[in-house]
This record gives C-alpha cells, sequence and structure tokens, in this order.
C-alpha cells in the first residue's frame, strides 16, 4: 500500500501498532481511522467492526475502554501484515 494514501496522523497510528515493545496508548477511534482510510470499513452487531485491507477481512470487536489493549493491538498487527501493510519505518525489536 502506498504511503501517499495515509495521512500523517495515519501514519502515527500505523507506527503505533507496529512498535516493539506494545503501545498501550493507540485510541480506538485512530484505528477506525485509519482501517478507513487504507481500506473498506462496516459496522456489524454485537460491537464490531469488519475492515477489509487489500482483499483481507478482519472482524474487530470494539473496546469498552477509549484505548486498545495488548491482543487487540496483535490481531491488528497480524492482520495489517497479512494485508501487505507494513509500518511507516522499521519497528524496533523483534
Amino acid at each position: 500500500m502506498a504511503s501517499v494514501h495515509r495521512a500523517g496522523t495515519h501514519e502515527r497510528t500505523l507506527g503505533m501498532l507496529f512498535e516493539h515493545p506494545l503501545s498501550h496508548n493507540i485510541e480506538w477511534r485512530d484505528v477506525v481511522q485509519l482501517l478507513a482510510a487504507i481500506g473498506t470499513t462496516k459496522e456489524g452487531g454485537h460491537d464490531t467492526l469488519h475492515a477489509t485491507v487489500n482483499g483481507k477481512t478482519v472482524i474487530l470487536h470494539g473496546t469498552h475502554h477509549k484505548t486498545l489493549g495488548s491482543e487487540q493491538v496483535m490481531q491488528l498487527r497480524h492482520f495489517l501484515r497479512d494485508a501487505g501493510v507494513e509500518p511507516p519505518q522499521a519497528a524496533k525489536g523483534p
């Protein structure tokens, strides 16, 4: 995915998703906006969000908190890599 389609705030959110160690201050609304910018999103029942990027789809369960938990960050990281999306610069760590 070309970076030209991502605004600076999306680049920042994307970078945080790939940070090592895991970032614990990624806001749900920022992730939703990022996914909408690089793919498509659709709200589902039971507080879910269906996101499709480069032909790959993930179903995310909304958070009752403002920020994502560790499991949500890891799920998004794996999904984005599977969809061919990489962080704006090389992430530190393993």
